[in-house]
C-alpha cells in the first residue's frame, strides 16, 4: 500500500466517526435542564405546601432564606476559587453596584411570585407565566419600536386569551378574591422578569 493511502485511512475513520459531545455542550444541557425542571418544580412545591388553600408561613420565608443561602454559597464559592481575595471581590462596591439593583428585581420578582402563588394555585400560575411572550413584544414594540406581523398578533393575543378562559374556568366563583390579586402579581413578575 502507498504512503499516502496510509495516511489517508485515519482521516477517513475520523471523519466518519459520529462527533463527540464536547464537556461544555454536555455542561450547558445539564444547566439547562436543571434550571427548566427548578422552575417548573417550584411553584409545584409551593403549591403543595399549601393547607387548605393557604401558605402556613410568612411568604417572604422562602426569598429571605433563598437570598441569605445564595449570598452563602457565593462567598463559600469564591473562598474555594481564590481565597480570601475572592471573597473580597464578591463585596467590592463596583460589584454591588452592577449586581445589586438585578438582585433587588429578581427579590421583587420572587416577591410577586409569592404573592401570587398565595391566591392561585401553581398549575394556573404556570399558564399565567404564559403572558411573559404577550408582554414581552408589547415592550420590545415600546422600547425598540420592533413591531410583529399581524398574524405573530393574533397568534399572542390567543394564546392570551385561552390562558385567561383557562384560569376563569379553573377558579369559577373564586369567593375570597385572591384570583385578581394573584392575576396582577403573576402579570406584574413577569413585567420585572
Amino acid at each position: 500500500m502507498p504512503p499516502a493511502a496510509l495516511e489517508t485511512e485515519p482521516q477517513a475513520a475520523q471523519a466518519a466517526a459520529p462527533p463527540r459531545m464536547q464537556p461544555s455542550t454536555i455542561m450547558k444541557f445539564s444547566l439547562f435542564a436543571f434550571f427548566v425542571i427548578t422552575r417548573a418544580a417550584h411553584p409545584m412545591l409551593i403549591d403543595y405546601s399549601k393547607e387548605g388553600g393557604k401558605i402556613l408561613y410568612a411568604r417572604d420565608t422562602p426569598i429571605f432564606m433563598n437570598k441569605v443561602l445564595t449570598i452563602a454559597l457565593m462567598n463559600i464559592a469564591g473562598l474555594a476559587i481564590d481565597g480570601i481575595e475572592g471573597v473580597r471581590m464578591c463585596w467590592r462596591w463596583e460589584n454591588l453596584r452592577v449586581f445589586g439593583p438585578i438582585g433587588l428585581v429578581y427579590a421583587l420578582g420572587d416577591f410577586l411570585e409569592m404573592l401570587s402563588l398565595s391566591g392561585i394555585s401553581g398549575d394556573v400560575y404556570q399558564v399565567l407565566l404564559q403572558t411573559k411572550l404577550l408582554i414581552t413584544a408589547m415592550i420590545v414594540w415600546w422600547l425598540k419600536g420592533q413591531r410583529q406581523t399581524s398574524l405573530q398578533w393574533y397568534i399572542l393575543w390567543g394564546m392570551f386569551l385561552a390562558t385567561s378562559a383557562f384560569v376563569l374556568v379553573d377558579h369559577g366563583d373564586n369567593a375570597d378574591g385572591k384570583l385578581g390579586l394573584g392575576v396582577i402579581s403573576v402579570i406584574m413578575k413577569v413585567v420585572t422578569s
